[in-house]
């Protein structure tokens, strides 16, 4: 009988922890015969040579930490990289290790050895098969949820970096893209969205002084649309967009607002999204206050003060459920319009709608272009140095070679905007940036030559969009109404912290005397009741799925270490896990309540 097949074998008993964390994959791990794979007195053979390491000690020093709490291994080898980690470990009990492992056959052999009882026992390390660099699969999605807004620290086992240097290179790229992508969307939300309901309970009590974009839906049919992006590009291209005013609706957001108007230019209409002060500051500070605004209700309060154009609300809110609560109810009939990444994702879809074709975009860099970041009008001092390009900066090859400075966020943006016009077969996409990051899959061209083959006739578009947002008015919107809704959503959310706090108060008192004590007789019923609270289905719900994602990894390690806790240890751990997120869910709670209260009063 082999190693590998022997019940009592190292391979079995590493297979079986390892099945804690990837279940399915275990159980087809053993089918792998891993030919031309062997162990010697050297490690681990395979058909490419050694997976050895000269000098572990050596290469470990070598890394450049900083303040890295999470380390990222590409490629396991036969583990021997673990000896000079786990001293890093033992300096901090936070610190993390993740092992990412695409060959399948490496695994198994890895497996035999005693070597990986050592790693995969460690409580501080995980090793991930990692099937695709899809942001969908399994190993990447654990390792997303486990690791949000962590600082991370990536290397490569020395064989694998002379093997595999572009997969090495691609692999790192596709987490440190995703990473930036998740963190960005769990940001907001583990401090409460308070960026968002600071905004939201104010604007949504003016709502009755809107007008409902969606009845502008289909009103621009087969008119050509240019959405401006703020780039350093947008300069060269101002003169150009100057002529066309009556040949394509032209559309600009946030920062290209202030590079239009810098240079003279007015588009038909733009959008606000920005939860931020500094959206206020870009409306203050441009001659477009009078333009039909395309906004959601996340946009800052003080930004929507100094609109003095007809505002045109567009339903939904970006992540949050709480905008259906009231649109079910006021008969709006909640539809889904992502908002992507930035401004320009939302007018791509907001263009769509109103039906225009082709699409055109300008000054869409998404780059650092001649070492800028935005077109004049935008900032004081567009040009940038080595000095005081930010630190996010990062270099980004494009397909035809060219080498160019660029954001992760840049590439996310891009990288939506790509799938959105392959999603958008029937609607014709051309970037007339003429430079910058260029978007895959989208036609470049020059803005004059566009204008020659697509922009040929005017459309009267001021007077068209003058009579389609004259006629767009709410049905059943009232200021009434509204302030109803609110009241009941406030009282709502008073009900699910009275009942949280019950739960957790039963929580503790279990911690405190006895764990493996039941929950009291109310708890059930209570649960129940929150469930059905529409403060908790359209508020907190999310909320609470977010910080148990985040607790994953911490509930994973303590079924990893059943064997050696007793069961009273283990539920008093598991309840002090369910109170972390009952506080962070009632903290929310609060928020909520607080500036529900605040925007009623004023």
């Amino acid at each position: 009988m082999s190693e590998k097949n022997s019940v009592n074998s190292p391979f079995h008993k590493n297979l079986e922890i390892w099945s804690h964390f990837y279940p399915k994959e275990a159980v087809m791990l053993p089918y792998h015969e891993a030919e031309g794979y062997e162990l010697d007195k050297n490690g681990l053979k395979g058909p490419k040579g050694h997976y050895i390491t000269a000098d572990p000690k050596a290469w470990f020093k070598s890394i450049p930490f900083q303040e890295e709490r999470v380390l990222v291994v590409y490629g396991v080898g036969w583990g021997e990289l673990f000896d000079p980690i786990k001293k890093w470990l033992d300096q901090n009990e936070e610190r993390r290790v993740f092992f990412f492992e695409e060959d399948p056959n490496v695994l198994v052999r890895f497996f035999e050895t005693k070597q990986a009882t050592k790693v995969l026992s460690h409580p501080q390390v995980e090793v991930h098969l990692l099937q695709s660099l899809s942001e969908k699969d399994p190993a990447l999605e654990k390792f997303y949820w486990s690791n949000v807004l962590m600082n991370t620290a990536f290397i490569c086992h020395p064989a694998y970096k002379a093997w595999y240097p572009k997969r090495y290179k691609d692999f790192e790229r596709a987490l440190r893209f995703q990473m930036e992508m998740k963190n960005a969307l769990v940001e907001e939300y583990v401090k409460y969205g308070v960026s968002f309901f600071r905004n939201f309970y104010f604007n949504i009590l003016k709502l009755p002084k809107s007008k409902p974009a969606d009845q502008l839906w289909g009103k621009f049919k087969k008119v050509p649309a240019i959405i401006c992006g703020a780039g350093p590009s947008l300069k060269k291209q101002l003169k150009l967009l100057e002529g066309i005013k009556d040949k394509a609706l032209l559309i600009a957001g946030g920062s290209s607002l202030n590079a239009l108007s810098h240079g003279g230019v007015l588009p038909h209409f733009s959008t606000a999204l920005d939860p931020n002060q500094e959206q206020a500051k870009r409306i203050e500070t441009n001659k477009a206050q009078h333009l039909p605004f395309f906004y959601r209700t996340r946009t800052h309060i003080q930004a929507m003060d100094l609109i003095k154009g007809p505002k045109l609300y567009v339903v939904g809110s970006g992540g949050f459920d709480v905008s259906d609560y009231f649109e079910e109810r006021l008969g709006l009939n909640p539809e889904f319009i992502d908002e992507g990444h930035n401004v320009i994702n939302f007018l791509c879809e907001i263009v769509t709608r109103l039906g225009c074709d082709p699409v055109i975009f300008v000054g869409l860099d998404l780059a650092y272009t001649d070492m800028q970041c935005y077109s004049e009008g935008v900032i004081k001092d567009v040009k940038l140095s080595s000095e005081t390009l930010p630190k996010t900066a990062i270099k980004h090859q494009k397909a035809n070679g060219e080498e160019i400075l660029t954001e992760w966020k840049w590439l996310g943006e891009a990288k939506w905007l790509q799938k959105y016009a392959e999603e958008h077969p029937k609607t014709k996409f051309i970037n007339a940036t003429e430079g910058g990051l260029g978007l895959d899959g989208v036609e470049e061209m020059s803005l004059k030559s566009a204008i020659k083959k697509y922009l040929k006739k005017p459309y009267r578009l001021d007077m068209r969009l003058h009579r389609a947002i004259d006629q767009a008015k709410f049905k059943k919107v009232t200021p009434q109404k509204v302030r109803k809704l609110l009241e009941e959503l406030l009282s709502s959310l008073e009900n699910c912290i009275e009942i949280l706090e019950l739960i957790r108060n039963d929580a503790d008192k279990r911690i405190k005397k006895n764990p493996l004590a039941p929950p009291d007789a109310k708890v059930p019923l209570k649960e129940m009741e929150l469930m059905d609270e529409v403060g908790y289905q359209y508020v907190l719900d999310i909320f609470n799925h977010v910080w148990a994602a985040i607790q994953n990894n911490e509930l994973r390690q303590l079924r990893l270490n059943r064997d050696k806790l007793s069961k009273k240890e283990i539920e008093k751990k598991k309840l002090t896990l369910q109170n972390e997120r009952i506080d962070f869910v009632l903290k929310t709670a609060r928020v909520n309540t607080e500036i529900i209260r605040l925007a009623l009063k004023n």
